[in-house]
């Protein structure tokens, strides 16, 4: 059963948010599973939150907030 979350923040804390999506990777997140697919699904839900933060304005882009 899939559920959708519903969240509350405040603009810092979605600008603290983008800053740490966009500085995720594959291989860093690879270090805190124990499965390729669960770091594959880790980054998709990472991307997610990423899109969503963007699709809001909050986007951090080399050094400059976009």
């Amino acid at each position: 059963m899939r559920e959708k979350l519903q969240l509350e923040l405040t603009d810092e804390d979605a600008l603290a948010l983008s800053n740490l999506t966009q500085s995720l990777t594959w291989n860093t997140m690879r270090d805190f599973v124990m499965t390729n697919r669960e770091c594959d699904e880790m980054l998709d839900a990472v991307r997610k939150l990423e899109k969503t933060l963007t699709e809001h304005g909050f986007r951090h882009q080399y050094g400059c907030f976009a």
